[in-house]
């Protein structure tokens, strides 16, 4: 029997974005309209084919960013959460987000950016793509991918493209 590669995988963004909304999606919660904001750190495990996904979600409030920003060390994969129809969120990850990813894991870690809240858009392509190449000026980016929490859309997109990416980190 092959040894389970375990990969840890940090979910951060502002508070609000729909980080655990995300992550409780895909681990097969229904309703999510009763998720709580999460406080300091939730860990959740996702398994799929030999390897498991430990996903660290981070609070993004403002509050508990001292605390959590050094249980970003030691993560494989990186997750940075954006709100689709608030532009503050986005403009966060390009100026403090990727910057605490800089500061503590550096500039080749695999980064997964994902705008979360599609069925409620309002931000233009244009404005989005315009801060990705930010992003990707400063971190490894390896892909962007829109989803819904509320819809179920986008999220199984999103885990599968994690699981590859596990597939190719030596652990």
């Amino acid at each position: 029997m092959m040894p389970i590669k375990r990969i840890k995988v940090a979910f951060a963004g502002d508070a609000g974005v729909g980080k655990s909304s995300i992550i409780m999606k895909y681990l097969g919660v229904k309703d999510i309209s009763q998720i709580k904001k999460t406080r300091g750190v939730s860990i959740e495990n996702a398994k799929y084919s030999g390897i498991e996904l430990i996903i660290w979600d981070f609070s993004g409030q403002e509050h508990f960013r001292d605390i959590i920003v050094p249980f970003l060390n030691g993560s494989n994969i990186v997750v940075l959460v954006f709100d689709l129809s608030e532009a503050k969120t986005l403009y966060n990850l390009v100026t403090k987000w990727s910057n605490y990813v800089l500061d503590l894991l550096g500039p080749k870690i695999p980064t997964v950016i994902v705008g979360n809240k599609k069925d409620i858009k309002s931000l233009n392509d244009d404005f989005i793509e315009e801060n990705l190449k930010e992003l990707k000026t400063k971190l490894n980016v390896v892909s962007y991918i829109e989803t819904s929490a509320l819809l179920n859309n986008g999220i199984d997109s999103l885990f599968e493209n994690l699981f590859e990416i596990a597939q190719t980190i030596d652990v």
